[in-house]
């Protein structure tokens, strides 16, 4: 896949007192950068990257979707939207600005974390960053992983997820994460990766990524999400299952089975009904 990278900086003004503005920046060089005082200064489309201090809470329960048992997973959130651009993504209707939106005052966002975590010592969070953005679409940009892994490996109890549909795992290598961080990948059958989510990388190289971060020692997890019908659905998710089974269980350290992959294969036929490209066609960008 090719990495983002912005034609335009915006940098509100209280950001420019945080070190993670600069040093997105260096990364950044040659391309114009102005500052905003603020954020409702104009629309601007995916090519433009704003900075902000964010000035309101982090974490937060996760909403759960209308689950009437929540799973009790939490949310931490330090950039919003997604230049992906998959058909189906809901962040093209709920977020009201086109623009990638990265939040400079990290260092808040980990004390206030770690404020929380200490407030119940007993209790594991589990806590994700993939709600708003793609946890891993811009870290070649901010690094931003390089500071919260290490953060979670000294956290008794806690847990983070970084959940992507990208191969942007460069920053991941060799942090000393102590099995606190999973990396998980939003997948699909080969043919939905390439007719549905064109700017993500693509199957096999979701599945590289996973490989390679299995053999720096992370955990790995999937996620199926949406589960779309159309013809010939059986075989190219048998086969999407199958592949990453195959894949990860190469080096004997994975805890999912043959069971669990048949058992999933058996979920395939509660999803939604209809042609994909006709439910999507008033979404398509």
């Amino acid at each position: 896949m090719i990495p983002y990278r912005p034609d335009l900086v915006l940098v509100q003004e209280q950001s420019w007192q945080d070190s993670a503005t600069h040093e997105l920046l260096e990364k950044l060089q040659g391309i114009e950068t102005r500052t905003i005082r603020s954020l409702d200064s104009g629309s601007h489309t995916k090519n433009t990257l704003l900075l902000m201090h964010y000035p309101g809470k982090f974490l937060k329960r996760c909403q759960g979707a209308g689950a009437e048992i929540c799973c009790n997973y939490y949310i931490v959130s330090y950039a919003w939207n997604c230049h992906l651009e998959c058909t189906y993504c809901i962040l093209q209707s709920y977020l009201t600005q086109e623009a990638l939106l990265v939040c400079t005052n990290i260092e808040e966002l980990l004390q206030e974390v770690k404020a929380t975590l200490e407030q119940s010592p007993r209790r594991v969070y589990r806590i994700g960053t993939g709600e708003l953005a793609d946890s891993l679409a811009l870290d070649h940009i901010t690094s931003y992983s390089r500071k919260i892994v290490p953060f979670f490996a000294n956290l008794p109890n806690g847990i983070l997820e970084l959940k992507t549909k990208t191969d942007q795992i460069s920053q991941l290598k060799d942090l000393d994460h102590k099995g606190h961080t999973i990396i998980s990948w939003s997948m699909n059958s080969d043919r939905i990766c390439r007719s549905e989510e064109p700017k993500a990388a693509s199957f096999e190289e979701r599945l590289t990524a996973a490989v390679q971060c299995q053999k720096w020692g992370y955990k790995i997890g999937f996620h199926f999400d949406p589960l779309i019908h159309y013809e010939g659905w059986e075989n190219e998710y048998r086969w999407a299952s199958t592949s990453i089974h195959s894949s990860i269980m190469k080096d004997g350290r994975t805890n999912i089975g043959k069971r669990l992959i048949k058992s999933f294969v058996s979920l395939i036929p509660i999803m939604w009904r209809g042609s994909a490209w006709d439910r999507f066609a008033l979404r398509r960008i």
